[in-house]
């Protein structure tokens, strides 16, 4: 089993639609290395959508970062893997 904790969680209103995206640690247990994931919520007119990205980053500085920037963009569940998708391509 492996443990995880939250260690950001962002909430924001875009349009019609209000999203949460929260920057989740955990470890890999077979590298015992950290692992950072990001996991977003959205709700929009009575819809619930989520989205999880697994390993965005293996170091803490670079995951703040990367949260920061999917909250400064207003990453919706179904915009994340392409915003993603973007920032990792820079």
């Amino acid at each position: 089993m492996t443990n995880s904790s939250i260690i950001l969680t962002q909430n924001y209103r875009e349009n019609n639609a209000v999203s949460a995206i929260r920057l989740i640690h955990s470890v890999d247990i077979f590298q015992n290395t950290d692992v950072f994931s990001v996991f977003l919520t959205t709700e929009s007119d009575g819809k619930q959508t989520e989205e999880f990205i697994y390993d965005i980053s293996r170091n803490k500085r670079d995951a703040k970062k990367f949260f920061s920037l999917l909250c400064e963009q207003k990453a919706t569940a179904d915009s994340l893997c392409e915003l993603a998708a973007n920032l990792i391509a820079g």
